[in-house]
């Protein structure tokens, strides 16, 4: 089961995601919660809906790499499996390699870091060394959204 908070009314919902028999069901339970001060609060219902921890914030000093880890650990609970194997897939072909050489601390990671490894996996992210910009705009996207959702944030760090 996953769930997403979504705004309906000026009210925050918790959207639960499950499959029976194959299907994927969806069930949208009131927090009961007004959007304007309450982000945090309705977080805490849905991650308490779904018996998790918050997720902790990052230490200043946790690299970048070890950060892109622990969100697949934290992740891999809360997606269907053949989506894990696709963040796994990802991360550690081309994400993982690139940045454990680099060992860049999360909080000195930003759009320039990005970029230049967008450019570099562009020209040569290919296993065979060759282009494979596909494959980093699915894989960059899939990161950036994840992480930017996640609480580790570098303003959190």
């Amino acid at each position: 089961m996953t769930a997403s908070l979504r705004v309906k009314n000026d009210k925050y919902y918790v959207v639960l995601t499950h499959t029976t028999d194959g299907k994927k069901n969806q069930t949208w339970v009131s927090t009961g919660l007004s959007v304007t001060g309450n982000e945090s609060k309705a977080r805490q219902i849905m991650l308490d809906m779904l018996g998790e921890k918050p997720e902790q914030a990052a230490p200043p000093d946790m690299l970048f790499s070890d950060a892109v880890r622990r969100w697949l650990e934290d992740v891999r609970h809360r997606v269907d499996e053949v989506t894990y194997q696709g963040y796994e897939v990802q991360a550690r072909a081309h994400i993982l390699p690139y940045f454990d050489d680099l060992q860049i601390r999360l909080c000195d990671v930003d759009g320039e870091t990005l970029q230049t490894y967008i450019n570099v996996k562009a020209k040569f992210g290919r296993s065979d060394g060759h282009g494979g910009l596909s494959a980093v705009k699915a894989c960059v996207s899939t990161r950036t959204c994840s992480i930017r959702r996640s609480n580790w944030r570098r303003e959190m760090v």
